[in-house]
This record gives C-alpha cells, sequence and structure tokens, in this order.
C-alpha cells in the first residue's frame, strides 16, 4: 500500500535548511535526507524563497497540524442513523418537489385515451 508517512522533524528541516543555504536543489536534499522530493519543494515554499527558517518552517507545520481537521471513524450504528436520515431527506425533497411541481395536479388527474 505505499510507505507509512512520517512529518518532518526539526532535524530534517534544520539539514534542508543548510543544504538550501549551500544552493543544492530540492532534488538533492531529498536524496540526502531520504525523502519525497516533493515533500522538500513544498517544504521549502513554507517560507518566502530563498529565505527558509527550519525553526519558523517547524512552527508553521505544527500550527497547521493542531488546528486540521481531525479523521475519526464512525461506529455501524452512526453509519445507519446517517443512511436512515440521508434516506428520509432524499424523500422529503421528492415529495416537496412534486407537490411544489404545478403539472403535478394535471397528472393526478389524466386519463388515458385509447
Amino acid at each position: 500500500m505505499g510507505n507509512q508517512y512520517s512529518q518532518l522533524t526539526l532535524d530534517e528541516r534544520y539539514q534542508i535548511q543548510a543544504l538550501n543555504k549551500l544552493n543544492h536543489s530540492a532534488r538533492k536534499i531529498a536524496i540526502e535526507i531520504s525523502r519525497s522530493n516533493k515533500t522538500v519543494s513544498q517544504e521549502l515554499n513554507r517560507c518566502a524563497p530563498n529565505k527558509y527558517c527550519a525553526k519558523i518552517a517547524h512552527h508553521d507545520a505544527n500550527q497547521q497540524r493542531k488546528h486540521a481537521i481531525k479523521a475519526h471513524k464512525a461506529s455501524d450504528q452512526t453509519l445507519k442513523e446517517v443512511k436512515r436520515l440521508l434516506i428520509l431527506k432524499k424523500r422529503s425533497k421528492a415529495a416537496t418537489h412534486f407537490k411544489n411541481d404545478p403539472r403535478a395536479n394535471c397528472r393526478a388527474h389524466e386519463k388515458r385515451v385509447f
């Protein structure tokens, strides 16, 4: 299924900072710290161009993680209740739509002519 994702550590960010100051490319830095070049590139874009600071980037990453919406597993009972409510809502919308449709009254009284 792929590798398990792990956050960059402060030490890794300091390595990125040092190698960036030596004008290494994101790809070269990624190889050096055994990370994806996309990860390194995104990390470098966290700060202003040519102004990467590991301490600030680490603080920003922690704040972003702190305020991120967390995923929670729902119990089977909760899922059943959500499905039941969605079905009720769908039925209610359909009934309201039919009720408000001016053609609905005509359809109810139509007679077939053969």
